[in-house]
């Protein structure tokens, strides 16, 4: 009876922490859109120009990354260079696309 009852009670902590935890992101999300801005950023319009492009080598970043490095066993700075490394180079064919007049966008 007492295990259950902790149990009930452990599970409502960790929903409430949860429940927090996204109303956080929610807000901080919902504020930033709040905040209107007149014109779009650079990269903003990259991203939005070629959706379905970055879509796709994002996809396949991905999987270059996960059969070239051992991730799981991967140390924090080598794991946080991935990411840095993966964003850049993202945002680069992004502005690249961008810059040179492609335009992947059907609508």
């Amino acid at each position: 009876m007492l295990k259950e009852f902790l149990d009930e009670w452990c599970n409502f902590a960790y929903v409430m922490l949860v429940f927090g935890q996204n109303f956080q992101v929610i807000s901080i999300l919902t504020l930033a859109g709040s905040i209107s801005h007149d014109k779009n950023l650079v990269l903003e319009e990259a991203f939005n120009q070629n959706m379905l492009g970055v879509f796709i080598v994002a996809n396949i970043l991905t999987g270059l990354v996960n059969l070239s490095v051992d991730t799981l066993s991967a140390s924090p700075l080598a794991a946080f260079m991935i990411l840095v490394a993966y964003t850049f180079t993202l945002c680069m064919l992004a502005g690249l696309a961008q810059f040179s007049g492609v335009r992947i966008k059907f609508w």
